[in-house]
């Protein structure tokens, strides 16, 4: 079915209606790829970003630990053990927790297996740090001297297997990072593209609908304007079934009316020609004739007189 059969009201309601569910479409998409930002970024935040600031926390933990041992090792104050006690123990507890939250939370094999590798060595570490802090309290300088030396190339190990983690972890944090700006930036060019293709199609629709209005429109006017001006010839062709379709219509009907008008006008003027020259021959034949009369009167009143003068002649 064409366009054009449905009534202007019911194009009208359907471009709106188009252009509110483009409109419509287009947010919805926005909000949808919103969205999937969105919880991409939250993933980030509550797993990969609290993981690498945790690993911070205990990379962090851990230098500080070393410096107090290493103070402990150097000082000669045989008390300094027990002054920093209390300090190694909450420093312990804390990365306790850490370590526990990374054996729940860890996924994959290369990050179990940096997490395992931490873990030995922190054990290594924490049994190295504790003798000697019991030997420097008990006054074995010899044998704080020789565990030190142990303990050093522990430490380092502890935080470079530390900082292997940290640096697994802000992989992982800058491999969502990135998929949540690729999520970003396809998002942009998906809503660009749509907007784009709305606005194409919105207007050709527009432009299409105007069109299927204005057109019959104009060709009623110029069909008026020809009626007005006297031309009954112009041909006028309906296409459609709608408010300009029956506009169309009633101008054929009445161009039609008109045309048998002028015609049955026509015929009766050639019919009072027809007649008029008829009486106007009828008058010429009678005025003949009565002139005829009138001479044959004429000529019978002399023939009286005649006659009349003859008869007293002869009566005299």
């Amino acid at each position: 079915m064409k366009i054009q059969n449905f009534p202007i009201g019911t194009r009208l309601a359907a471009g709106f209606g188009l252009v509110m569910l483009l409109a419509t479409l287009s947010s919805t998409i926005g909000l949808w790829r919103l969205s999937e930002v969105a919880t991409n970024t939250r993933a980030m935040m509550m797993e990969p970003l609290t993981k690498e600031r945790m690993t911070e926390e205990w990379y962090r933990i851990t230098f500080a630990g070393l410096k107090r041992t290493m103070a402990i090792v150097r000082s000669s104050d045989e008390s300094l053990a027990d002054f920093f006690a209390d300090d190694a123990k909450i420093s312990t507890l804390r990365n306790n927790e850490i370590q526990k939250y990374m054996e729940e939370h860890v996924s994959g094999a290369d990050e179990k297996a940096l997490l395992q590798k931490i873990i030995d060595v922190r054990k290594q570490y924490v049994a190295t740090r504790d003798l000697i802090s019991k030997a420097k309290k008990d006054g074995q300088a010899e044998e704080v001297t020789r565990l030190f030396s142990q303990f050093k190339p522990m430490s380092d190990a502890y935080q470079k297997s530390e900082l292997d983690f940290l640096e697994y972890q802000q992989q992982a944090v800058d491999k969502l990072s990135k998929e949540v700006d690729n999520v970003a930036s396809n998002s942009k060019i998906l809503i660009t593209t749509l907007i784009i293709v709305f606005l194409v199609s919105g207007g050709f629709c527009a432009w299409y609908l105007t069109r299927s209005i204005t057109r019959p429109i104009h060709s009623a006017v110029s069909m008026a304007r020809s009626v007005a001006d006297g031309d009954l010839t112009t041909y006028i062709e309906v296409n459609s079934r709608d408010e300009t379709g029956q506009l169309m219509q009633a101008l054929f009907d009445m161009n039609s009316g008109l045309q048998k008008i002028v015609s049955e006008v026509r015929n009766g003027t050639d019919t009072i020609n027809v007649a008029s020259r008829e009486i106007a021959n009828g008058n010429m034949d009678l005025s003949s004739r009565t002139e005829m009369q009138a001479g044959s009167l004429e000529e019978t009143a002399s023939s009286m007189e005649e006659l009349t003068s003859t008869m007293k002649q002869k009566l005299g």
